[in-house]
């Protein structure tokens, strides 16, 4: 009786325990597993990592890799996506993004902050970097020249050396410090009585005998609407032909005077700027408006967009920013960072949703059927 009980407890204590190993198998549990399981990106490195002024690219000691549990090593398919200004200060992010044969997404993000090792003071105005295209050099390197604005536009008649562009620069060397007072102005094709486009060259020459020459646009153009010469309004009214400009060539569409306010900067209706199959756009133009009923970035590849162009408009009721890249959906697609996104649009206040009223806020659309009334 005996010898038959410890068989059983034998046989019993094998079943047992080969069940458990066999339901802790890697090939066994594989497939099951895999549903629904995420990716993994390891990043290499600091994920908080700082980069002087000046790089071009992050040291590759800062690599990363992709696993997946059943397809295995995805780092060739990690797509990568950023929003970082080489040429300026300020803090950035690197997202790393990988998609399995099962839809799973995984994520990681790195922090980048660009510093300045230089003296603020010289470099960035002493407002610690962010209102200029300011390189960082190293010893016996070339000086910078800087312009808060590339392209300028005049009236026909409008002189140049008088205006606020012709001084609109400024000249940097590591080694010599300032050499604005040093910079050369070459306008000799510039001719302001006829309408075109020209180029006025500066340049400047360091102690080393290292050169530099930069090229400011300047575009001339003939009065808009019987504009008269001189004073803000030619300035204005070129401001608005260049967006004009922009709007054809960028968005494809025509821009709707009958719909403008020119007395408060105000379109009463949409900046289309959908289904042009965009992967970056500059809003620069759209600076001249105090207001915008709607604004819309939609079916396009966008993985990011700086909207800081726009950021003190006043009142806007609508922006499309839905069906873009995975990485723009990434960044937008919670309540949380939408929300983030409204109060960065510091000057537009909450209301109640009538677009009559001032005080109304902002709707964010972001995908089908899931539109976001913000209110504060």
């Amino acid at each position: 009786m005996k010898k038959i009980n410890i068989l059983a407890f034998i046989l019993i204590f094998t079943l047992y325990t080969t069940t458990i190993f066999t339901g802790c198998d890697g090939n066994d549990n594989n497939s099951t597993a895999s549903d629904g399981v995420t990716p993994v990106i390891t990043l290499y490195g600091d994920k908080h990592i700082e980069i002087p002024l000046g790089t071009r690219e992050i040291p590759s000691k800062y690599d990363y890799s992709a696993y997946d549990f059943q397809d295995g090593d995805l780092t060739d398919k990690v797509e990568i996506t950023d929003n970082i200004d080489w040429n300026r200060v300020g803090d950035y992010e690197i997202i790393y993004t990988v998609t399995d044969s099962d839809g799973n997404v995984g994520r990681a993000v790195r922090d980048i902050k660009i510093v300045n090792n230089s003296d603020d003071s010289l470099y960035n105005n002493g407002d610690g970097g962010g209102n200029g295209n300011y390189n960082y050099q190293g010893q016996g390197s070339a000086p910078i020249i800087t312009f808060n604005q590339d392209t300028v536009y005049l009236t026909v008649g409008e002189n140049f050396r008088t205006s606020p562009y012709y001084n609109d620069y400024r000249a940097t060397d590591i080694e010599d410090g300032d050499l604005t007072s040093r910079v050369i102005i070459d306008d000799s094709e510039l001719n302001t009585n006829i309408a075109g486009t020209y180029t006025v060259r500066y340049s400047v020459t360091d102690s080393s005998g290292n050169y530099t020459a930069r090229d400011k646009i300047v575009v001339v153009q003939n009065y808009y609407n019987g504009g008269n010469s001189g004073g803000s309004g030619n300035n204005y009214y070129s401001e608005l032909d260049n967006f004009k400009s922009w709007y054809s060539s960028t968005c494809g569409r025509t821009f709707d005077e009958s719909l403008y306010d020119a007395s408060t900067r105000k379109y009463h209706g949409k900046i289309d700027c959908s289904h042009r199959g965009l992967s970056s756009i500059d809003l620069s133009p759209l600076s001249i408006f105090d207001g915008i009923d709607d604004l819309d970035l939609s079916y396009n590849n966008l993985s990011y967009i700086d909207f800081s162009p726009i950021r003190d408009i006043h009142e806007m009721w609508g922006l499309h920013i839905d069906h873009n890249t995975q990485a723009l959906k990434e960044r937008y697609d919670t309540e949380e960072e939408r929300k983030a996104l409204f109060r960065y649009f510091r000057n537009i206040h909450g209301g109640h949703g009538n677009t009559h009223d001032s005080n109304a806020g902002l709707y964010i659309y972001f995908k089908p059927h899931q539109i976001m009334r913000i209110f504060f």
